[in-house]
């Protein structure tokens, strides 16, 4: 089952296959990116948004040039339509390691729904971790996400039982 995309998700995906310059593929890619809190926070006398805009997006896609929309519909249909089959969700769960699903409350780009869906699949061994901020959380928010992942890697270095490194509700057959 596909979810449906809201309609922010959907407008941001047109202005990014509209736009024609670095810039104006730039400031699509803020919306994209990173939660408004976060690039309206104050720096000094600029906002997160000018810096980033100043010293890395522009700065970045010149050096790399623009993505095709050829490519961008190819990540928007991995994000949007992503499906794993059932040996390898068995094979994830019986591999004997533990998960952590690490995702953005408000990623626009790659729903938290699609996360969430896909920590439940990997049940009992997978974590869902929800942090605040957006696509590139990693970035937004890097001591959550540091975090996270060490509280994985101790839980895994001492062979915790995955049921209790879960924290998802059981699936009705386990009941």
């Amino acid at each position: 089952m596909v979810k449906q995309l809201d309609v922010k998700t959907l407008s941001v995906a047109i202005r990014f296959l509209r736009t024609k310059s670095l810039e104006q593929r730039a400031v699509v890619g803020f919306d994209t990116h990173y939660s408004e809190e976060y690039l309206e926070e104050c720096i000094g006398p600029n906002t997160r948004r000018a810096i980033l805009y100043q010293q890395e997006y522009v700065k970045g896609i010149s050096a790399i040039g623009m993505q095709s929309n050829y490519g961008f519909e190819g990540q928007l249909n991995t994000c949007w339509t992503h499906k794993m089959t059932q040996i390898e969700i068995e094979l994830i769960c019986s591999a004997g390691f533990l998960v952590s699903v690490i995702h953005g409350r408000q990623d626009i780009f790659a729903q938290i729904y699609y996360a969430r869906r896909l920590a439940e699949k990997l049940h009992p061994v997978a974590r869902m971790i929800e942090i605040h901020g957006g696509h590139l959380v990693s970035y937004e928010r890097t001591e959550e996400v540091n975090q996270a992942i060490l509280e994985l890697i101790k839980a895994s270095e001492v062979s915790f039982n995955p049921n209790e490194w879960t924290n998802l509700p059981k699936k009705k057959s386990e009941d």
